[in-house]
Formats: structure tokens, C-alpha cells, sequence
């Protein structure tokens, strides 16, 4: 059975766009676990709040499921991600919280990151776009994981391009499979277009946060986290 993560970054910036200190993702946590998610995914900036701060300092106290934070690959976040001990570290690309990292070119220096993160006792992950290069350069480097973006299939125009997506999906997953990588999958997934990838083998996580948070709006946290669960167990 597929295991679910929910991205919790709409909830930090609605915080920041407020008063910093409401709504509490710590508070949001306790809810999302409640309503059986299986891990908890915080996105980390490199130009944290105060509040940031504080969250990476209590986070691993806080979440009781799987923690996987997420971070720009700088030796700087790297040392944060160490210090707040998550189970899963995810390295994304530097000034864009969501967006997967190009591994063509600098295998070197992610290596050395992903040898720090693995001592730490941290899963190493990355996020890539579905391409065979990208799968390549992850054997290479040692990553635990890859974290497929998804967002090309959720935002395609047309069903055509959509099943495209789709099947480029499927294919690489599943040679990143046979290559022994763990294989998760996000970037803009909603209520409507998770299924078809839930149906992919290969597939062992789906990571979603926003339209989870944006249905939270009406029908209140618990809810929208168990109306996910149920596509995900149908």
C-alpha cells in the first residue's frame, strides 16, 4: 500500500502572511497524523523566519510519523537538515522551494551532501524530473531515493499531453525501480488527478500539500487529509 506525505508548506506561509505566529504547523501536525497520514514534509528556506527557526529546532520532537524535510542543497542547509535529525532529507533546488534539482553537472557536490546526510543517520532523496538522465545521475551519486515531479503531468493542457506525461511517469519510475531506487512522486497533485498515478507500481510515496490544505478551507483539516487517504486505499 502506497504511504502518504503531507506537504505542510501552505500552512508556514500563511503563517508568514499573518502575524508569524498563527496558523501553527506544529498544531496542523498533530492533526494530519491524527487523520492517518503516514509522514509529515516540511520545506526548509534558505532565508528561514524566526519561526522557521524555531520549527526546525522542535519538529522531531513534534512529528510522530515520518519526517522528511526538505532543502536547498547548500552546505549551509545542509548542516541545518543535520541538526534537526528528520528521517528523510530531500534536496531541491536552491531559490525555488518546490522545484526538482538538475543532478547533471554537479553529481560531485551532491555527493558529498548525500554522504554527510547519510552519516547524519538521514534517507537521502532527491527531487528530479522524470528523465532518464536524471535517473542515471542518481545511481551515480548513491541517493536512497528519487522524488518525481509531477507537475508537467498535473498542469498538462490537453488529455493527450496528459497521458504522455503519464506514461513518461511510468517508464521512469519504474527503471528507477529496477535500478534499486525508493520512489516517491509530487508537484501540484490534487483530489482529481491522483489516481492514475496512485496506479503506478512503482510508486511506493505520493507527497501532496496544497489542494489538501485549500479543501482544508472548507471542510476542515481532518477531512481533507482522510478524503486523500480514501483515493489512495480505493
Amino acid at each position: 500500500m502506497k504511504r502518504l506525505g503531507i506537504e505542510i508548506d501552505a500552512i508556514v506561509r500563511m503563517r508568514e502572511f499573518g502575524d508569524q505566529t498563527t496558523p501553527d504547523p506544529i498544531h496542523a501536525i498533530t492533526m494530519i497524523e491524527m487523520a492517518g497520514a503516514d509522514g509529515i514534509v516540511y520545506t526548509a528556506s534558505e532565508k528561514p523566519s524566526s519561526a522557521e527557526e524555531r520549527d526546525l529546532r522542535i519538529l522531531r520532537d513534534c512529528v510522530h510519523t515520518h519526517f522528511n524535510l526538505r532543502i536547498p542543497m547548500s552546505e549551509t542547509m545542509i548542516t541545518k537538515a543535520i541538526q534537526a535529525r528528520p528521517e528523510m532529507v530531500t534536496l531541491i533546488q536552491s531559490g525555488h522551494q518546490s522545484g526538482p534539482i538538475n543532478l547533471l553537472g554537479q553529481e560531485g557536490a551532491i555527493q558529498t551532501a548525500v554522504d554527510k546526510l547519510r552519516q547524519s543517520g538521514a534517507v537521502t532523496n532527491v527531487l528530479i524530473a522524470p528523465s532518464v538522465d536524471q535517473i542515471k545521475a542518481a545511481v551515480k551519486i548513491g541517493v536512497d531515493y528519487v522524488e518525481l515531479h509531477t507537475a508537467s503531468y498535473a498542469t498538462a493542457d490537453s488529455l493527450s499531453k496528459m497521458e504522455q506525461e503519464l506514461e513518461t511517469l511510468k517508464t521512469i519510475a519504474m527503471a528507477a525501480s529496477k535500478l534499486n531506487l525508493g520512489v516517491s512522486a509530487s508537484g501540484s497533485l490534487h483530489y482529481g488527478n491522483l489516481r492514475p498515478i496512485m496506479l503506478i507500481e512503482a510508486i511506493e510515496e505520493i507527497n501532496i500539500g496544497h489542494s489538501i490544505c485549500a479543501r482544508a478551507l472548507l471542510v476542515g483539516l481532518d477531512k481533507a487529509v482522510r478524503d486523500v487517504i480514501d483515493i489512495i486505499h480505493s
